[in-house]
């Protein structure tokens, strides 16, 4: 009986405790901060075109971190900067940022859909963990660039 009463206080102290480490699981899940997102924008365009794309995604994630990335002049300088030279900075830009050392969400709109690309090409550190523009595929055979 006494082995008995020993086996089933064992078993109830093996349950708590799955149930203590589930919780402290669900609760640092809970706790923890959603990943960052840099959004991109266009050709002819600038930072402050993706105010409301940002806007939408704080809002329905809140404590979400936000990069609206501008490379030099904004709408000038998409037009008539060199693309290799726009990739440079647009990794220069995205690898000082401390709050996406830990990875992000990347999100270009049109021409910020070819330089998000070439910024996982070419740079990809910090990791970009889920890249969202209509440019997608890489060349077969071709070694990054370095800048």
């Amino acid at each position: 009986m006494a082995a008995a009463a020993g086996a089933v206080a064992v078993g109830r102290c093996w349950w708590a405790s799955c149930v203590v480490l589930l919780l402290v699981a669900v609760v640092a899940t809970v706790a923890a901060a959603p990943t960052p997102v840099v959004l991109m924008h266009g050709i002819n365009s600038h930072a402050a075109s993706l105010d409301h794309t940002s806007d939408l995604i704080k809002k329905y994630i809140p404590g979400t971190y936000v990069l609206k990335l501008e490379i030099g002049d904004g709408a000038p300088d998409s037009i008539f900067m060199p693309m290799r030279e726009q990739i440079g900075i647009f990794c220069q830009i995205v690898q000082s940022d401390p709050q996406l050392v830990n990875g992000f969400h990347l999100m270009g709109v049109s021409q910020g859909g070819v330089l998000s690309r070439g910024f996982i090409e070419y740079c990809d550190s910090p990791r970009a963990e889920g890249h969202h523009s209509e440019v997608f595929g890489l060349k077969r055979g071709r070694e990054p660039a370095s800048f």
